[in-house]
């Protein structure tokens, strides 16, 4: 009762302050426009869109920044962390020593971790809320990423298929982990279609979202005995279930404007951790406590942010 309440008054919030929709629970949530937009700042979800936005050393050495050691972060820094290695393929790891960022209430009162380094040509930022997974590649070498509307959805797709880890992860009805191979090519193709693509006139770019649930034709189980096949671990066709939906990899969002390609989304893999672009979870980040496990409890999907 009290999880359909919370569930009820966020979708609400979403609505009325942000017009952004829950399309389901844990799916991704599409930015409704009353006219057609032309800027990037128009297509990315608020939160997200602050997130690409290096801050300023007067912002990194402000009294906002918490220092690495302290107590109050030693949880939110593994949990971002363990996303970085979760998310990205090996070869695009920060290397050992690159710097972390702790800044309490960067924005909107958000609790903000980033990291910077350089690998493969590019400089990699990723920027974390407790809800939030953000990455910004900016080109080093001048060659820009892409120079039209065809060329940046081509670029940025042919960069999804390097960037993100080999093998991701799901849950089955007993709590265990099970593999989702060939996850590149998967969020290729719930996130790069032309359909789902837009132009941005303003700013010269482009911007894309992942297929929802609805639009491709799938129906929601309507109790937790009727979801249980779908969570299986012999099941066949996980991926043309609902379940499968409730995962990040599902979730990517991405844009180009030819000079850097970003790529976002909650960090959700199904459960009773509801993450959302318009929640208050962001706003303690720095005060989750240490040790709260993902895993679900055998016998149930509940999960936790990881």
């Amino acid at each position: 009762m009290i999880r359909a309440e919370y569930v009820r008054r966020v979708g609400l919030i979403c609505m009325m302050f942000l017009g952004l929709p829950l399309v389901n629970a844990q799916e991704r949530e599409v930015v409704v426009h009353k006219k057609p937009p032309t800027k990037l700042e128009e297509c990315i979800h608020g939160p997200a869109y602050s997130l690409f936005q290096w801050p300023s050393q007067t912002v990194l050495d402000g009294p906002g920044r918490v220092d690495p050691g302290a107590p109050e972060v030693i949880w939110p820094k593994k949990q971002c962390q363990r996303w970085i290695t979760k998310v990205l393929a090996p070869a695009w790891w920060p290397s050992e020593g690159s710097r972390i960022f702790f800044i309490r209430k960067e924005f909107d009162g958000r609790d903000v971790v980033r990291m910077a380094w350089e690998v493969n040509r590019y400089r990699v930022e990723v920027s974390q809320t407790a809800s939030i997974f953000a990455l910004k590649l900016i080109s080093l070498d001048g060659r820009g990423t892409g120079k039209d509307e065809r060329a940046q959805f081509e670029s940025a797709r042919q960069l999804c298929l390097k960037l993100f880890h080999e093998t991701g992860r799901r849950w089955d009805n007993q709590g265990n982990a099970l593999p989702v191979r060939e996850l590149p090519s998967k969020i290729a193709s719930y996130s790069f279609r032309m359909e789902l693509t837009r132009y941005l006139k303003e700013d010269s770019a482009v911007c894309g979202r992942p297929v929802t649930r609805a639009e491709a034709g799938i129906q929601p189980a309507e109790n937790d005995e009727e979801a249980a096949p779908e969570r299986d671990g012999g099941s066949q066709h996980w991926e043309e279930s609902a379940t499968s939906f409730g995962y990040w990899f599902r979730m990517v969002n991405w844009w180009n404007d030819g000079k850097s390609i970003g790529f976002y989304f909650l960090k959700v893999e199904e459960g009773a951790w509801i993450p959302s672009y318009c929640g208050d979870i962001d706003r303690g980040f720095f005060k989750i406590s240490q040790g709260i496990s993902t895993r679900p409890a055998s016998g149930s999907s509940a999960s936790r942010p990881e």
